[in-house]
């Protein structure tokens, strides 16, 4: 799913597309999900963001969204 979504929004946005994909995984899922990702996409333009971080940014906690918003690719 994370890897379509980059290609969809590389279709819309070109080169520059960021895509940040909020899911319901844990910690471990996502290292998972990013190691799977490796080489087929360049972080950070690719994010994935699980439970904890939702967690977080229900909580008004948006700081590392917006890092990674901020970054320079």
């Amino acid at each position: 799913m994370a890897l379509e979504a980059w290609q969809r929004a590389r279709q819309l946005a070109g080169d520059k597309a960021q895509v940040g994909l909020v899911c319901m995984a844990a910690d471990e899922q996502v290292v998972r999900l990013q190691n799977q990702l490796k080489g087929s996409v360049t972080t950070p333009a690719l994010k994935i963001f699980g439970s904890r971080d939702l967690e977080r940014f229900l909580e008004g906690d948006i700081a590392e969204f917006g890092r990674w918003l901020g970054g320079s690719h």
